[in-house]
């Protein structure tokens, strides 16, 4: 960034053309997995050209195993920034991401697998849901969580192991307990409440009144952190 003025706009389409420059010859002269994807980072953000930032991403995907750019070709194929909107396509893509470890992806796959499963439940309330698929799901919400950052997939999968689904998964106190505490660690307030329940009713582990409500604390104070940024994003919208 030495010799430009980012305030002066001639400065800065020099220094984005650079850019593009460096990571061109990083991705197709070097052949660099993190120079292809700031590559497809930047003809989607700067140059707008969805097409080609797919098929960058794709190609790093295919081809270097990229994780974060399978997750990107995913999303694509999702929104149909790819030119085609496929959302098998973009599962398969997910289930690749998330085999090599972008906890995204994984949440991703999972939550498609569990739509699927309760596809069934929409048409008829008493139509069985799909125990595979639901299986399936859990297993990449699980992995979500134990890859960190997915505080949503932690709620997913403690919730169904606390309760269980009749004639497919076994409910499961203790492993319940264990992924609320990981997603409560992530911030999910519903993940800190129900840690907070779980021991002041002793499931999943002994009763103990005194983390019960160390985690209520934590649940309202992060329930207030959660008011908080709401209003101050409804002040920006109305503010001046």
């Amino acid at each position: 960034m030495s010799g430009f003025d980012l305030k002066n706009e001639e400065d800065v389409k020099e220094y984005l053309e650079n850019l593009g420059v460096e990571y061109r010859f990083g991705c197709y002269h070097e052949k660099r997995a993190d120079a292809c994807h700031l590559l497809g980072d930047y003809l989607s953000a700067i140059k707008r050209d969805y097409r080609k930032a797919f098929k960058v991403y794709q190609k790093n995907c295919d081809e270097r195993d990229a994780q974060l750019s399978c997750h990107n070709t995913a999303g694509y194929f999702a929104s149909g920034k790819s030119g085609e909107k496929d959302w098998q396509k973009a599962y398969q893509y997910y289930v690749k991401g998330c085999e090599l470890g972008h906890y995204a992806s994984c949440f991703n796959a999972g939550s498609i697998d569990h739509h699927r499963a309760l596809a069934p439940l929409a048409e008829n309330e008493n139509n069985p849901r799909d125990c595979q698929l639901l299986k399936r799901a859990l297993g990449f919400f699980k992995k979500a969580c134990d890859l960190g950052k997915s505080p949503d997939a932690c709620f997913q999968y403690s919730t169904e192991m606390r309760q269980g689904v009749k004639d497919c998964i076994e409910a499961d106190s203790r492993e319940a307990l264990k992924y609320s505490v990981m997603g409560c660690e992530e911030k999910s307030i519903q993940c800190c409440h129900n840690t907070s329940v779980a021991y002041k009713h002793g499931a999943g582990a002994p009763a103990n009144p005194v983390l019960a409500e160390f985690y209520r604390k934590v649940t309202l104070d992060l329930n207030e952190q959660e008011n908080e940024k709401q209003k101050q994003m409804k002040f920006g919208e109305t503010g001046p």
